[in-house]
């Protein structure tokens, strides 16, 4: 079900995606993916509430998904929180690093460049 809603939410179909990711949330409400998914959808569209509330489930679940702490980062830095996103990028970087992800590390640590050119 994550699967197809990956691939629902990849195609544009937000609402479609939203809903398989809600249904595999009712089976498992313990996936982290499934929570992060909606929560990068939700964020998307808008409801950065939903979002961070999905975001924050995810990352009490699996305090090593990279990727809800640097969607919540992007969260963050849109609400202006600067010193919370970079924490969130920081932690995502670190733990891309010890995975091997490399792609998503240079993401991060362009995602955090951009940040502090702002400051």
């Amino acid at each position: 079900m994550i699967a197809r809603a990956n691939l629902l939410a990849a195609q544009g179909d937000a609402i479609a995606a939203t809903q398989d990711f809600t249904q595999a949330i009712s089976f498992n409400s313990n996936s982290a993916d499934a929570l992060t998914g909606r929560a990068n959808l939700a964020l998307a569209q808008g409801d950065p509430s939903s979002a961070l509330a999905d975001f924050e489930r995810a990352i009490a679940i699996d305090p090593e998904n990279a990727d809800a702490y640097f969607s919540r980062g992007r969260l963050r830095a849109e609400q202006g929180n600067q010193a919370g996103a970079i924490a969130d990028f920081n932690l995502a970087a670190e733990l891309y690093l010890q995975a091997g992800r490399a792609a998503e590390y240079r993401q991060v640590i362009q995602a955090v460049t951009a940040l502090r050119q702002v400051r």
